[in-house]
């Protein structure tokens, strides 16, 4: 048989045609080698050929083979726990709305239907989940320019439409932030093999734009999410050895200005902290108290953003049971996420992938943190993931899970050498 005929009658036994190509070049090379081989014996190069098709053995059983692990496998643990998220938040903000008289103040101000939001974020997951993520390593730069442009131009719209800076404003710039992850995998990925200096620059370049927008709305919440993107992703590439660089130097060389800027961004919030008005406190005590007494009854919430306490709210209402069942919903998530990195074999999907669980972290602890009444939404203002009340919310949210669920789903498909070439592209 052919070297042809029999890298054909394999992948007729592919289903998955994404990998058709890559999975030809890899077989062709294996034949060739092998012939190299039988040639230096002194086979003739048809004779060295036709003994090295012999040697792969039966196409049908190699093809079946090859299907088997290149078939997209659903992620079923991601997609579980992001459902059972959702299906907590829709009953949450359900019963916020009915019990605290929600429902006027989000139809005035920017909620939508829950079910609405549950559908947006569904269907961004998706349509995410059957796109090819390699996307964000293919045309890192457009892809990053169309997102800052996106980013400021909501934030444009929110402030000359509204004429303040709100809550709102805040919540919608934290979730856009949490787009920079698999963003800022593209570029640094793409970066591998270089220079450690240029890629350490770029990949904190990256994250000072949207760090300058959400500074400016203010949200330190989202400020600190886009400057942990960078470093967590510039950490797990040093970690995987991409740049010929001493781990200890470069680790000193990104933890060091990320820790004085932590610092930095520590002192701003305590100072905005000792500068939220008055009216402000109030009403944030007002509400508090209703929600912690178990009143119900309509709160007055022109000035702060009631879906930062969901989690305050079961607590009291529900109960401690209700509650901490919910914190470990939100928790559970990103740990899925990162429990099921373990199986992704190419160096760029358990790149993007863990950027993404650690926004998803990120998110889950300061949610967490702000129901304890460590953050308020004044100076750094985050939300449940998944909260279906928030179009934006669910939209990003469901996009990263997709992407996620994209990554595991293909958690063998694309060959790191084929992620190689596309490397060398860019």
């Amino acid at each position: 048989m052919k070297k042809s005929d029999y890298i054909n009658t394999a992948l007729e036994q592919v289903r998955c045609k994404t990998v058709h190509k890559a999975l030809a070049k890899e077989l062709e090379a294996h034949i060739d080698d092998c012939a190299e081989a039988f040639a230096a014996e002194g086979l003739s190069p048809d004779e060295a050929e036709e003994k090295s098709v012999l040697t792969m053995g039966d196409p049908v059983e190699t093809g079946i083979q090859l299907d088997r692990v290149h078939r997209p496998k659903f992620p079923w643990a991601t997609a579980v726990s992001a459902l059972a998220l959702l299906f907590a938040a829709i009953l949450a903000e359900h019963f916020l709305r009915t019990r605290f008289g929600f429902r006027a103040f989000v139809g005035e101000d920017f909620g939508i239907n829950i079910f609405l939001g549950a559908a947006i974020a569904i269907l961004s997951a998706a349509v995410f989940c059957l796109a090819d993520y390699t996307v964000f390593l293919k045309a890192p730069k457009a892809m990053y320019a169309v997102y800052l442009v996106g980013f400021a131009a909501l934030l444009h719209y929110h402030i000359r439409s509204t004429g303040i800076i709100h809550e709102v404003i805040r919540g919608n710039v934290f979730f856009c932030t949490m787009l920079l992850a698999p963003l800022t995998c593209g570029f640094a990925f793409s970066m591998r093999g270089g220079g450690f200096g240029k890629f350490a620059l770029t990949c904190l370049l990256t994250a000072v734009p949207p760090m300058l927008i959400a500074m400016y709305a203010p949200s330190l919440s989202a400020t600190i999410m886009a400057g942990l993107t960078a470093i967590a992703v510039m950490t797990v590439l040093v970690h995987q050895g991409s740049f010929k660089v001493n781990k200890l130097v470069a680790y000193s060389f990104m933890y060091l200005p990320a820790i004085l800027g932590a610092v930095g961004l520590a002192a701003v919030m305590v100072r905005q902290q000792r500068e939220v008005p008055y009216e402000y406190k109030q009403n944030l005590r007002t509400f508090m108290d209703s929600v912690l007494s178990g009143s119900g009854g309509t709160v007055d919430l022109r000035i702060q953003h009631s879906y930062n306490y969901i989690i305050t709210a079961v607590f009291a209402e529900l109960g401690k049971a209700a509650g901490v069942l919910l914190v470990l919903l939100v928790v559970s998530l990103p740990v899925v996420m990162l429990i099921s990195l373990r199986r992704v074999k190419n160096r760029f999907g358990r790149t993007a992938g863990f950027a993404i669980a650690a926004v998803f972290l990120y998110a889950s602890v300061t949610v967490i943190f702000s129901n304890m009444g460590i953050t308020t939404g004044y100076e750094s203002y985050t939300a449940m993931p998944l909260t279906a009340g928030n179009a934006v919310n669910c939209a990003v949210c469901g996009s990263l899970i997709g992407v996620f669920m994209s990554v595991c789903r293909r958690a063998d498909i694309l060959p790191e050498a084929h992620i190689e070439k596309l490397r060398q592209r860019t």
